[in-house]
């Protein structure tokens, strides 16, 4: 068969399938310290100043994207009075935006994917936790921590404190970052309530210093643990926080996040999916 034919049965494949792809929504959950711009460096097509703007390689498609409540701007990038490092306000300001876009969009059951960065991301498993929304249909989470104390006795080891309590590394978050508290919620408790039938992409890097990638895998194990088959894992060898994509992993993260898709019903480039295959680790 030549490639003409081949290239026409591929599009009217994809042109059947447009269906079931229309309804789909990304909603992105940013980090700590950042806005809904960082959206932007993920998305197929954004806008600024009305005018459009596009990137070859992308992750996510015409995200919704808005910002915590912590999210400022200026030097100081993040406001420590409203942040709580993913538990209750955060958690109910995401719920907020997914009933928003839910109600705006008229988006039934399963049409939501929600991509997580960091405390986005944390935040997001935490939402699904609690909540298990029906219009969310898969999480995408990059450098999600399991629990603040992984981050807390992370910087004690690489700045040489281990002398320092883990008791004062969490007096000195909760004196910062009003909302957060100790024995708040914590992801890696909640892993059990997710609904098991979810989909979910966990991604981190080994170069990561900020949330160390064990914490993350940690996420990984406890939703295998309890019973989810859903689950996948992508640890890339480069990438500081937030900074995996784009990187010198960005085309192993791009084929894997693509192979996640093809497998549970999302839009996806097939050779990219096929690819990917190899950097999706879900045993």
């Amino acid at each position: 068969m030549n490639k003409k034919i081949i290239k026409k049965i591929a599009i009217l494949f994809l042109f059947l399938l447009a269906p079931l792809y229309a309804k789909i929504q990304y909603l992105f959950s940013h980090g700590l310290a950042d806005t809904y711009k960082q959206a932007y460096q993920y998305a197929k097509t954004y806008k600024i100043g009305g005018k459009v703007y596009h990137n070859k390689h992308y992750i996510i498609d015409n995200p919704f994207s808005f910002n915590y409540p912590d999210a400022r701007k200026g030097i100081l990038r993040v406001n420590p009075l409203k942040t709580s490092l993913s538990q209750n306000n955060e958690i109910a300001h995401l719920k907020l935006k997914v009933e928003e876009i839910a109600r705006k969009k008229k988006i039934g059951n399963g049409e939501i994917v929600i991509f997580g960065i960091s405390r986005g991301a944390s935040t997001a498993f935490n939402f699904m936790a609690l909540h298990n929304h029906h219009a969310v249909k898969a999480l995408i989470l990059e450098s999600p921590f399991d629990a603040m104390a992984s981050i807390i006795d992370n910087k004690r080891k690489r700045w040489h404190l281990e002398w320092l309590s883990p008791d004062f590394g969490q007096f000195l978050l909760e004196s910062i970052f009003w909302k957060y508290k100790r024995n708040g919620i914590r992801p890696i408790d909640l892993a059990g309530a997710i609904r098991k039938d979810l989909p979910i992409l966990i991604i981190c890097s080994k170069e990561d210093q900020l949330v160390p990638y064990q914490s993350s895998v940690k996420l990984y194990k406890k939703l295998k643990e309890s019973g989810h088959q859903a689950v996948h894992l992508f640890i890339a060898d480069h990438g500081k926080h937030a900074k995996i994509w784009p990187g010198k992993d960005s085309n192993k993260y791009q084929k894997a996040v693509h192979s996640f898709y093809a497998k549970y019903d999302l839009p996806y480039d097939s050779m990219l999916a096929l690819e990917g295959e190899k950097y999706l680790y879900s045993g």
